[in-house]
């Protein structure tokens, strides 16, 4: 039997989970995109929807079609987002909850717009591969100290990646893991370019520092 009719085989028949690993990640590009710190105590506010994310991914393909990928985004995602905020401004924390006498300068809040994954696995000479695609989109919001929306953007990014597939598809949640990190990377660099490019969250804060 060839190889390549083996390994389809053993891909069709296996029934299995594998859990997507996905390390926080900003890009050095981001942190020289930063000239000087904004000066300010802010918050930045990540909800429960958002740090929470997660899904089980399963392939659009005949190929490892009973195994099945977990991802948990959502912690990976705050924490890119929290690094990131704290290399732009002097001083920020995360918060869980905004309450009207809060005392900071400024919130900046995050709300996911849409995250989406898709897999697939195709034969080869050889080894099969594994084929990922990551889309997801961020909305920033910074309020005022008034809680005021003053400024809002949009970061995003979406991302293929491949892998070896490997005898018992482990190679999806390698090319899922790849599109992930790439995307927080990317995001990071969006998110610290429009924030330090922000006059109005400047302004806003040079006021509050003087009241």
């Amino acid at each position: 039997m060839k190889k390549p009719l083996c390994l389809l085989i053993s891909m069709l028949l296996l029934g299995c989970s594998h859990a997507v690993m996905v390390t926080p990640i900003v890009s050095p590009v981001a942190l020289k995109l930063i000239d000087q710190k904004i000066e300010g105590n802010i918050a930045i506010f990540i909800p429960p929807e958002l740090a929470e994310l997660s899904k089980v991914v399963e392939p659009h393909s005949r190929y490892c079609s009973t195994t099945n990928f977990p991802l948990e985004a959502g912690q990976s995602i705050k924490a890119t987002l929290i690094k990131t905020a704290q290399s732009v401004f002097k001083n920020c924390r995360p918060v869980d909850s905004v309450p009207q006498n809060h005392g900071f300068d400024g919130i900046l809040a995050a709300e996911l717009l849409d995250f989406d994954v898709d897999l697939k696995f195709t034969d080869g000479t050889w080894s099969g591969t594994a084929e990922s695609w990551v889309e997801m989109n961020i909305l920033l919001t910074f309020y005022d100290a008034k809680l005021t929306p003053i400024w809002r953007s949009v970061v995003g990014y979406s991302k293929k990646d491949f892998a070896d597939a490997g005898r018992t598809c482990g190679g999806g949640a390698v090319a899922i893991s790849r599109s992930m990190e790439q995307c927080l990377k990317n995001v990071s660099i969006l998110m610290a370019e429009k924030i330090a490019d922000s006059n109005k969250i400047k302004v806003t804060l040079a006021r509050a520092s003087r009241s």
